[in-house]
């Protein structure tokens, strides 16, 4: 079983259903990138890791010289620890915002009669949502992303 639509950021989707062969392909790059540049690394006459900037900082910096055991003690730096999260939520979207109301609308309940409810149905093909949309006289198109 697929799913219909996988998204990463939200400027990088990807839909199995149309070819994108140019955005799948810059998904994958994306994903596999390495952490830094090998090719802006290299290796003094003194033994120093030498680390060149892809554009030079305000103050004229144009590389970084590291001891080799500093360089890696930086590297490891960025490995996450496990079992954290790396994706952290501001706002609303926080978990515990104020003006979040998970628990204040259940679902499994009837609005109009207060009976049970339960799922009959998982649709998610577009021209059969458009067809039931169009049965009940819905005129707003479901949202396009």
């Amino acid at each position: 079983m697929t799913c219909p639509r996988f998204r990463v950021h939200a400027p990088v989707n990807h839909h199995p259903q149309r070819t994108q062969r140019n955005k799948l392909e810059r998904l994958c790059r994306y994903v596999a990138r390495p952490p830094l540049a090998l090719e802006r690394l290299s290796v003094t006459d003194e033994g120093k890791l030498r680390y060149a900037l892809k554009h030079p900082y305000a103050n004229g910096t144009t590389h970084f010289l590291f001891e080799p055991l500093d360089f890696i003690a930086r590297l490891a730096a960025l490995v996450p620890r496990p079992r954290v999260n790396l994706i952290r939520y501001h706002g609303v979207f926080a978990p515990n915002s104020k003006l979040r109301r998970v628990f204040e609308f259940d679902v499994t309940i009837c609005a109009l009669c207060g009976g049970s409810l339960r799922v009959i149905a998982d649709i998610t093909e577009p021209n059969l949502i458009e067809k039931i949309l169009g049965h009940i006289k819905q005129t707003r198109a479901p949202p396009v992303r």
